[in-house]
């Protein structure tokens, strides 16, 4: 609303004017009166009105004066002088300073209100001028800011344009990049009980701007899921100064006045000398936050000052492990399947263990899971949840043992939804006759002997292993078989007549007729192929 002072030496005249325009109709208000120019200065100083309705004949500071005061002091103020002179050498002098209205006593009621509305629309302009100038401006600078970001993430990505110098990045992206150390340092934020918001989030970044970036060439943050990842560009003299300055972030965090309820880990990347390489850091910060699995949250974790051994260049999961994790999704025990998931990672955790292997291994499970219910017809991205979010997920455990658990789970309950939207019926026959063909898939098994196996009339067997399974039980053999050879293949040790055998057939032709149906190559050419591509040939 449009602020308006009246000054006056007659207080009459005041009370008049306040009572002869509908101030609501032009959206003003009036927000105090005056009786002498010392008074009216004071009182624009400090109520800063938009509009000031005032005598040309005024005690101590006449109106002109005043006038000439205002815009001394460079105050946007908007004047109307009434007179009860007409006096020329009054009107010229007013239009030079910039007076908006010059009436005459007594005041007629319609020429101020014409006066007062012409004011409000320049007003009006103005300000509309100014919010649209504002909105260019902002948009200018959040257009720059995504350009920033994207071209951030494409660093992290390793996915940059990396043909052009420092100087011609802070050309084209504003930036203000120098040589020197470029790191990544990642502040994870955790909570079971709360959702963080972005207000949080902006909260934050600015304790540890204020921490880091004084002592930075540049200071960069974006926010990625629960994490803030901050890119530093600093002299290498600086980096004690750098290092003091992450964990005095931390420790302002987590003792701030605004605290949530929160667990926060920062990982520390390496220091890198290009800045082509800065997804190397990220990429190292990421594996310092994977420390706290062990070493627990609330705290500054650099990977390369901790000792971890396991860099393991063997498959963690065996291609028997993988036929025995098949077998138990297949046969749909929820149990079998959490105490094989426990086994597996347990075997390679200790305190000492690399907890990116303990990371990776998991990851793994996820995808033998994954493709185990593709085999079965089943699409878990598509009717669930995309592998990204499960491994999102995982990486938001704490501990080893909240990871295991948490996959189990996982696991066991899109089975058991499976098995709901499938209206599997007898699953405990159908499962013990999987579990058989995973035991006896290299034998010369036949629907028969499974039949006996479960104490079922073999056509009811094969009519109900069809509808829980949609396939009939030749092609579920066959399947099968040509999955283990597809893996047994992978193994140069054995010529294609030993995979043969080993999957169930004698004649090694018959078998190669059988793979090339079931995969689409014969056993050699899918062998030359697949480790080719497994040795990035």
């Amino acid at each position: 609303m449009i602020k308006v002072l009246i000054a006056d030496d007659e207080i009459w005249i005041c009370e008049l004017i306040k009572k002869s325009v509908p101030w609501e109709k032009l959206d003003m208000k009036v927000a105090g009166t005056a009786k002498d120019g010392y008074q009216t200065y004071q009182m624009i100083t400090s109520l800063n009105p938009d509009i000031v309705i005032v005598d040309i004949k005024m005690p101590i500071i006449d109106g002109i004066s005043l006038i000439e005061r205002v815009r001394l002091a460079a105050l946007n103020t908007h004047f109307i002088i009434i007179s009860g002179y007409d006096y020329f050498k009054y009107a010229q002098t007013a239009l030079k300073l910039g007076v908006e209205g010059y009436l005459l006593k007594p005041i007629d009621e319609n020429e101020l209100y014409d006066a007062l509305k012409k004011i409000k629309f320049s007003i009006d302009s103005k300000m509309q001028t100014c919010n649209k100038l504002e909105s260019l401006r902002c948009e200018a600078l959040s257009n720059l800011a995504q350009l920033q970001e994207s071209f951030i993430l494409s660093l992290l990505t390793h996915t940059a344009d990396s043909d052009m110098t420092i100087t011609e990045i802070n050309e084209k992206y504003s930036m203000a990049f120098e040589v020197g150390i470029f790191d990544v340092v990642i502040y994870k934020f955790e909570s079971d009980n709360i959702n963080i918001k972005s207000s949080d989030f902006d909260y934050y970044a600015s304790i540890i701007s204020d921490a880091i970036k004084v002592s930075c060439f540049s200071f960069f943050s974006i926010i990625q899921n629960d994490s803030l990842v901050c890119i530093l560009n600093y002299p290498t003299v600086n980096k004690e100064h750098v290092d003091k300055g992450v964990k005095d972030a931390l420790t302002r965090i987590l003792t701030a006045k605004y605290k949530l309820p929160i667990h926060v880990t920062v990982g520390i990347g390496s220091k890198e000398t290009n800045i082509y390489s800065l997804y190397r850091s990220y990429n190292s910060a990421l594996d310092s936050l994977k420390c706290r699995i062990f070493i627990g949250t609330d705290r500054v974790l650099d990977i390369s000052k901790l000792y971890f051994y396991g860099t393991y260049t063997f498959e963690l999961i065996t291609v028997e492990k993988e036929r025995e994790f098949i077998a138990l999704v297949e046969a749909f025990k929820s149990d079998e399947i959490c105490s094989w998931i426990r086994n597996t990672v347990e075997q390679f955790a200790d305190n000492n263990s690399n907890p990116c292997i303990l990371f990776k291994l998991l990851y793994q499970i996820v995808e033998l899971f994954y493709k185990s219910m593709g085999r079965m017809g089943y699409s878990v991205e598509k009717n669930f949840m995309p592998k990204e979010q499960i491994y999102f997920e995982i990486d938001n455990c704490k501990s080893l043992n909240q990871m295991i658990v948490h996959v189990s789970d996982f696991i066991c309950d899109i089975l058991e939804k499976y098995c709901d939207e499938m209206n599997i019926n007898n699953p405990g026959v159908i499962a013990i006759a999987k579990m058989y063909i995973s035991k006896n898939y290299s034998k010369n098994i036949k629907l028969t002997d499974i039949a006996d196996h479960v104490f079922l009339n073999p056509t009811y067997f094969s009519v109900l292993f069809k509808k829980n399974t949609g396939t009939n039980f030749t092609d579920y053999l066959a399947n099968y078989r040509m999955e283990v050879a597809k893996n047994l293949l992978m193994d140069i040790r054995y010529r294609i007549y030993n995979v043969a055998e080993m999957v169930g057939y004698k004649d090694v032709k018959y078998f190669s007729k059988l793979f090339k149906k079931y995969i689409g190559l014969n056993p050699g050419h899918y062998r030359k192929v697949h480790l080719k591509s497994k040795n990035g040939i």
